[in-house]
């Protein structure tokens, strides 16, 4: 391989087209695993972690990814959750006048579904899905399937396709599910923010 082609610049530059490409057409391309990873070092991230936080990074929630997110990103991932409610929300719902969709929660009494008011799941589930392929604790099969259903019942629900969203079988529920969207714009805004606050 030509030694152009290993430095940080030219892998950048190939995952922020690749990232563009998701945001463009909703759907995920190939990207080899180890270059995303030496992007994601290239952005803080370490991947040189214990056996409990590689374990925590074959789970699915935030809860279960916690402790191997806290060892790979540091105080960066409670940086990016910040960033998402504190800049990201904000700023989007002003620009489209209308606010994202929070996530909904069974009511254990009754069969209501109520809000749960998280509209940022789906966007800290981009990073930690990310987090996961670079590691290689997630399939490629699984990893598209995630990011596209993401992106794609996002762009469904910002053009007033609501009943468009699909739900799809996650290992934390019984039957499929509404997971938490992002905005097609989302991505790139976030690789943005994680290269800019390196």
């Amino acid at each position: 391989m030509n030694e152009d082609l290993k430095s940080p610049g030219i892998e950048q530059a190939m995952v922020f087209d690749w990232v563009a490409n998701i945001s463009e057409k909703q759907e995920v391309g190939e990207m080899p695993r180890e270059i995303l990873k030496e992007v994601e070092k290239s952005f803080g991230a370490n991947f040189e972690i214990g056996e409990v936080a590689k374990e925590s990074l074959k789970g699915y929630s935030e809860k279960q990814v916690f402790e191997g997110m806290k060892e790979v990103w540091g105080e960066k991932y409670e940086e990016y959750k910040k960033w998402i409610n504190e800049d990201f929300i904000p700023n989007y719902e002003k620009q489209i006048g209308k606010e994202l969709p929070a996530l909904v929660k069974q009511k254990d009494s009754t069969s209501l579904t109520l809000p749960s008011g998280r509209k940022d799941s789906g966007m800290k589930q981009f990073l930690i899905v990310l987090t996961r392929k670079a590691a290689g604790t997630i399939s490629d099969e699984d990893f598209k399937s995630d990011i596209e259903t993401r992106i794609k019942n996002g762009v469904a629900w910002s053009e007033g396709r609501k009943d468009d969203r699909v739900r799809i079988k996650v290992p934390t529920a019984e039957k499929p599910i509404l997971i938490g969207s992002f905005p097609k714009e989302f991505p790139v805004k976030a690789f943005e923010w994680l290269k800019n606050n390196t």
